[in-house]
């Protein structure tokens, strides 16, 4: 740091701000609107806000997520990801069968009885996602 000169601060991009195209940045940067396209940030850090999003191909040394980050990521140095998402589906949890009909042969020593199931058994789907 030169004496006498602030430390560069970093461009914010603002909540009602949608920002489209080919980004090239020395400083951080910090988005806390919509960012679209391909971003590069040379020798500073990419922090995306909550409530920001980047829907872009993103080149930083350090990248902090907060928000939503969609599209390809290379962070040479760091990539902290703040939220992660678990999500458990369930499908016939009591695993409760549905009995087929009975066998309809009369004379038959099998009439009446039930040998089908119409239902599938219990499913379980187990999911966790990271917002990064």
């Amino acid at each position: 740091m030169t004496a006498g000169v602030a430390p560069a601060q970093p461009t914010v991009i603002g909540p009602t701000m949608l920002v489209q195209g080919e980004v090239y940045a020395s400083e951080g940067i910090h988005v806390r609107g919509r960012l679209e396209g391909t971003l590069h940030v040379n020798g500073g850090r990419l922090v995306i806000e909550e409530g920001g999003s980047v829907a872009a191909m993103v080149r930083a040394a350090c990248v902090v997520v907060h928000g939503l980050l969609l599209g390809d990521t290379v962070a040479s140095s760091s990539l902290t990801v703040c939220r992660v998402q678990f999500r458990a589906e369930a499908f016939n949890f009591t695993n409760s069968p549905m009995f087929g009909m009975p066998n309809q042969s009369f004379g038959s020593a099998a009439f009446g009885t039930i040998t089908s199931a119409q239902n599938t058994p219990r499913q379980l789907q187990l999911a966790l996602r990271l917002f990064f």
